[in-house]
This record gives structure tokens, C-alpha cells and sequence, in this order.
């Protein structure tokens, strides 16, 4: 199976990464900075990435969930984490890190909402729990306190998930920042973009940094069949594209 995590900067490139999404054919797309229009809008304009690259995609399950949203001609639109799928999605769960769901009006922001996005999706040699997360973010690529603290949040969560698992997402940090490292430890996954040797996974011809803030975590029973992290500008991230079987038990 091939899963693909990127965040796709709300959409700004939508025309590049709708190419790069129909060209891959993924099977899991787990996407962070998504929005999402339910009414009829131009498929150009930007809050309406969610529906846009599920077309593109072909893939027929998704699940949704915002961190906050704001209105933008007359529709509502939604802002947070998405994930697509070629199989169903089940016992899907979102796990917030900081804050709640909340409307943006002139006098409402909060910023550095987070979730997690937690399902299982099947697989030939059975089932694979599949988290798609956007950290907590600040200017430094080790973080801080608040990273460590927020992250905490998410390992108790899966500590003690026994089956097979995939983490993707943007982090914000580097993997050998405190918050990673606690987090590996914890769950018991290694990092591939550490493995690897990434030394960045953003679009350097945009951004001015470079750090491998991006990454797929898997745990043991994961077996990696191929990874890279890809070059094409599709965002002001790159994307991470993972092959892989899940090992048989027993």
C-alpha cells in the first residue's frame, strides 16, 4: 500500500498538488492545513481543497477534522486535518491537543489549535491504525516546553496501541528535538525521515528554512517497502510517501 502525508498550505499550490495527487495514486492521503467548503464553490478557490483533491484523488473515504473555521463568500469553510482512503475508515477518533473546534470572527482567534486524527483501515494482512497529526508550532526546530507538553498528550494516547502503526504529519521539530525523542520512546516508533538522512522537508524554493519537520513514524509490525520524500513543489512542505505491508502476526 502507498500513504502519502503532506501538508498542503491551504491549498495555495492546489493546481500543482492536484497533479501530484492524481499522478501518485495513493491508497491513504493524510493531509494537514485542508480546507473544506460543503457548498457549491468554484473548485479554484482555496477553501475548497478538501473536495478538490478527493476528486483528484479517486479515493472514496475521507474523514474530516477542523480546528477552527471562518466564513469566506457566504459558505462556511473549514480548517484542519484530512484523511482519504481507498478502504473504509473505522473507529475514527480525534484527539485534540490544544484548544477546540472554534469559529474565526474579527474578535475570536485562538491560535495553535491542534489534532490528531486516529482510524483503522484495512489492509490484505489485516488492519493498520493510521494517525494523522499537525503539531503545536514555533520559530524553533527543537520547540519547546509547550511541544513537549502537547505531544505528551498524543503518546498517552497511543502507548499502548498493540497492532500495527503509521504516524504522519508535520511536526514542526526535528527528530532528535525533546518532544520527537519522548515521543518515539513512548510509543515505540522510529522516525523514516530520521532514517533517511532528510535534512529538510520544506520547499526550500519557497521558504527561507530548512528542517525535517515532517515526518512518518512507524512502530514494528510495519514493514517499509519503500520511502522518500518527494521534490516536486506542490507545497511550502514536501511530500513524504511511504510503501508498505503490514507484517503478519504469529
Amino acid at each position: 500500500m502507498k500513504l502519502i502525508t503532506i501538508n498542503t498550505w491551504q491549498g495555495r499550490l492546489q493546481r500543482n498538488l492536484e497533479t501530484f495527487i492524481k499522478e501518485e495514486q495513493a491508497d491513504i492521503l493524510c493531509m494537514q492545513e485542508l480546507c473544506s467548503i460543503e457548498g457549491l464553490v468554484a473548485p479554484w478557490i482555496q477553501g475548497a481543497t478538501l473536495q478538490t483533491l478527493q476528486q483528484a484523488s479517486g479515493l472514496q473515504y475521507s474523514y474530516f477534522s477542523p480546528t477552527n473555521s471562518y466564513d469566506l463568500m457566504g459558505e462556511e469553510v473549514g480548517f484542519g486535518n484530512g484523511i482519504f482512503s481507498r478502504q473504509p475508515l473505522a473507529n475514527t477518533n480525534t484527539v485534540f491537543t490544544y484548544g477546540g473546534h472554534h469559529k474565526i470572527t474579527a474578535e475570536s482567534f485562538v491560535p495553535n489549535v491542534r489534532n490528531a486524527q486516529i482510524v483503522d483501515v484495512a489492509t490484505e494482512n489485516g488492519s493498520v491504525r493510521v494517525v494523522n497529526h499537525h503539531a503545536h508550532w514555533e520559530p524553533n526546530q527543537k520547540g519547546s516546553s509547550d511541544s513537549l507538553a502537547r505531544i505528551k498528550m498524543l503518546a498517552e494516547v497511543l502507548r499502548h496501541v498493540k497492532g500495527p502503526l503509521i504516524i504522519a504529519g508535520d511536526f514542526n521539530v526535528t527528530a532528535d528535538s525533546d518532544s520527537l525523542r519522548y515521543f518515539k520512546e513512548t510509543v515505540g516508533v522510529r522516525s523514516l525521515t530520521e532514517e533517511l538522512g532528510v535534512k529538510s522537508t520544506m520547499s526550500n524554493t519557497i521558504t527561507p528554512w530548512e528542517v525535517a519537520c515532517d515526518h512518518i513514524l512507524v512502530n514494528d509490525q510495519v514493514e517499509v517497502k519503500h520511502f522518500t520524500v518527494d521534490d516536486q513543489l506542490v507545497s511550502d512542505h514536501k511530500a513524504l510517501i511511504l510503501e508498505f505491508e503490514v507484517k503478519i502476526s504469529g
